[in-house]
């Protein structure tokens, strides 16, 4: 289970290949106040050696995620030499892109295996492993407290239980983001019971696209709801971290949407795009599929009343009457259909009821 997690949580993050087109490389400068450690190919093993646990992050400047990460590790770096943690926290990073320093070969599969920017790993006691956490600030403090705290970043993230639109009251309003805490995906969504339509997000809240796609889906929701308010409910599903959902219902990328009607995943959705793409998608769905039941319970329930039930002491032709045969034959005529049959043992069963409750009340 926390290999799956672990996988996971590592799609979820942001990595730049090598060779992307260069930007303002001076945002990757660490100012003076900085506590961020800057490493070279001749201190690296002596830091690792002496820092009992350091946060590691080989980087290139022209990389641009590496320059949007810079600022949030900065940041981090500030908050976690201020607090009072069981181990101390250092957070380090390493120019992989600087020529002097690529002797350290730490992209090779010997070494870190890594194969794009930025790459972080958690150098615990000089064991390395991959970092799986956010890039804010906030998620990097979180997750490098938990380390040090002998705790599993995993696990206790998972208690958090963090979505796009649950943490945003007015996204709540109008998009219901998936919580396992009462009931079950399958309970809540897929056989709730109501009649509704029901069109779902699946996302990671660290998906930049997801993070961008969140307003848009949110307008959607507002004007579904408007114009169908008793045919369809919007939901989402951060599968980051509810990862056995994705997996049920064969979710195999982010973000990802697709609608359940009738106790059933009925349709992905291709082409998804801005609010107006996913509200022509999915009020042809729910024009193609939403059923009105009431409507047809009732049509059906009127057509068999109608029929009359055989043995009725109507003498009419089509029924045959008590006293016997008459002038026409009734051998095969008094047949009863399926729907007959059906609607006679309910009434069969009722009378037993009944019967038993005349019984107790006597």
């Amino acid at each position: 289970m926390k290999i799956f997690r672990a996988l996971a949580a590592l799609t979820a993050t942001l990595s730049c290949p090598y060779f992307v087109s260069a930007a303002d490389e001076s945002d990757t400068i660490e100012p003076g106040h900085s506590k961020v450690n800057v490493l070279t190919y001749n201190n690296f093993d002596r830091f690792i050696g002496s820092h009992e646990l350091v946060l590691m992050e080989f980087y290139a400047p022209w990389c641009g995620h590496c320059q949007q990460l810079a600022p949030h590790y900065r940041a981090a770096a500030a908050e976690l030499t201020t607090m009072d943690l069981p181990r101390p926290v250092s957070l380090a990073k390493y120019d992989d892109g600087d020529e002097y320093n690529r002797q350290l070969r730490a992209g090779a599969p010997d070494m870190y295996n890594y194969t794009s920017y930025p790459s972080l790993f958690i150098f615990d006691k000089g064991e390395h492993s991959r970092y799986l956490g956010g890039r804010s600030a906030e998620d990097i403090i979180f997750w490098m407290s938990t380390v040090s705290k002998g705790l599993d970043p995993i696990e206790e993230e998972l208690k958090t239980k963090p979505g796009l639109y649950k943490d945003d009251p007015e996204f709540s309003k109008h998009v219901i983001d998936f919580d396992d805490e009462f009931s079950s995906f399958t309970d809540q969504i897929v056989a709730s019971g109501e009649n509704k339509l029901r069109v779902v997000e699946f996302y990671s809240d660290r998906c930049p696209f997801c993070q961008s796609l969140a307003k848009e889906f949110v307008e959607a929701a507002k004007q579904l709801k408007a114009k169908y308010p008793s045919k369809v409910e919007v939901h989402a599903v951060n599968t980051r971290i509810f990862h056995e959902v994705s997996e049920d219902w064969e979710i195999t990328g982010h973000p990802w949407v697709c609608f359940f009607y009738n106790g059933e995943k009925v349709e992905d959705m291709a082409g998804l795009g801005g609010a107006d793409s996913i509200i022509n998608w999915a009020s042809k769905k729910i024009e193609d599929h939403w059923e009105d039941r009431n409507e047809f319970h009732s049509g059906k329930a009127k057509v068999l009343a109608e029929q009359p039930l055989v043995g009725e002491d109507e003498n009419e032709e089509g029924s045959c009457s008590t006293e016997g045969p008459g002038d026409g034959d009734c051998g095969d005529e008094g047949e009863e259909s399926e729907e007959q049959k059906k609607l006679r043992d309910v009434i069969l069963e009722m009378e037993v009821v009944l019967e038993k409750a005349k019984k107790l009340l006597a």
